[in-house]
């Protein structure tokens, strides 16, 4: 989903095409999606009439030239187990800056951005007549959740910003980070913005395979690369250049099929592997399918759906300074999983209220930080609730 260097700005996932206000959208959920070299956004739920719930789960974000949201006034969403690679790596230029992509403050983008709503959204979350920007009554009902996400932008792409600002260009830019001033503000506020909720985001590196830093540079079909791309749409020098993953003309061949496995296979199957059991459900972060195997059919599900709603003895126990906890829930629900020391005081939360299905979950847990001693975890989805007690020895 590349484009030409004088259109760099086209190319998009997904948008809410309900900017006249008459069609509101319900749901949107976005998950399991890799997202490699597409230029624009992966998703962009910014409309006149509210998107009710907005789900960005599991996803890779790769190499996108723009930023990858235009969320600026979700009202109830979530972002969660996702990885941002070399994302927005086109920057901000001077004359975009500080309005880019921004809607009601100026600011300088990132990852997640967010903003107070409108007065017209304010006013519809209401259900009474507008009162201006940042009501608090409307933002107290929103609920946003940015949780157990990775970042990261390789220093082939980072030494490549400071060497191009460093040479003076009359299009310098403005890089990105994973949040902003205004929206870290957002989730510290617990006055105004109760219901924002982050926890578990980091920068690392997840360790790609050698082709996936590689889109970078002219090599392996990928076109010209993103660094000489980024020069011919910011030194206005572009003309028809493209840059990608192994790109393939397919032109007017009849019957053709992609090279299967897909090439990007081995490289994309990333070597962390802490993030290969860090989602908040215990999967491998990003797109699993990478880590786990596709399906390879459609033959119905064999598996039963768990029966018992239950929670096992951490293994190993007693521990030092990671321990590995399983369970299993049978419906649909919000959950939660928390430590708790001998005098009843809340230590670490493993799973801070998070919508999970029914399923087989397990999670690793550090301790590292604490001292020996025995310590409970508990599990509570609604009114169901168990514990278990484990042992740190250090």
């Amino acid at each position: 989903m590349t484009t030409q260097p004088n259109q760099w700005y086209v190319g998009e996932v997904l948008r809410n095409e309900n900017y006249l206000g008459k069609f509101p959208t319900d749901s949107t959920v976005i998950r399991y999606n890799t997202m490699l070299c597409v230029s624009g956004y992966s998703a962009c739920p910014v409309t006149v009439a509210i998107v009710s719930y907005f789900d960005f789960s599991h996803n890779s974000v790769m190499y996108t030239f723009k930023n990858p949201f235009f969320a600026f006034n979700v009202t109830n969403a979530k972002f969660d187990d996702n990885i941002f690679y070399g994302a927005w790596a086109g920057g901000s230029s001077k004359t975009e800056h500080p309005w880019w992509d921004q809607l009601w403050t100026p600011e300088t983008g990132s990852i997640i951005d967010f903003d107070a709503l409108d007065s017209t959204k304010a006013a519809l979350l209401l259900g009474h007549a507008a009162t201006g920007y940042l009501d608090t009554a409307a933002e107290q009902l929103r609920n946003v959740e940015v949780k157990n996400n990775v970042y990261f932008w390789p220093a082939a792409l980072t030494s490549f910003w400071t060497a191009w600002n460093d040479t003076a260009h009359t299009d310098s830019i403005y890089t990105t980070s994973w949040m902003n001033a205004r929206t870290t503000n957002m989730f510290s506020d617990k006055v105004t913005w109760p219901g924002f909720v982050e926890s578990g985001n980091q920068n690392i590196d997840p360790g790609f395979g050698a082709s996936i830093p590689g889109i970078l540079n002219a090599a392996g079909g990928n076109g010209v690369g993103l660094l000489n791309w980024f020069v011919a749409v910011r030194a206005g020098t572009g003309t028809t250049e493209t840059y990608g993953y192994k790109i393939t003309q397919v032109s007017g061949a009849a019957n053709w099929t992609p090279t299967w496995p897909l090439p990007e296979t081995a490289d994309m199957h990333y070597s962390n592997v802490a993030m290969q059991t860090g989602g908040t459900d215990g999967r491998p972060l990003g797109d699993p399918y990478w880590i786990t195997g596709s399906p390879t059919s459609v033959k119905p599900q064999t598996n039963p759906l768990p029966s018992k709603f239950s929670l096992s003895a951490a293994y190993p126990n007693p521990f030092n300074p990671g321990t590995h906890i399983q369970y299993t829930l049978v419906r649909s629900g919000v959950v939660s999983l928390r430590i708790y020391n001998v005098l009843g005081q809340l230590v670490k939360s493993v799973v801070d209220n998070v919508n999970q299905g029914a399923s087989t979950y397990t999670v690793n847990v550090d301790m590292s930080e604490f001292n020996s001693g025995i310590y409970v975890y508990v599990l509570k989805q609604g009114t169901d609730q168990l514990a278990q007690k484990m042992i740190l020895v250090k």
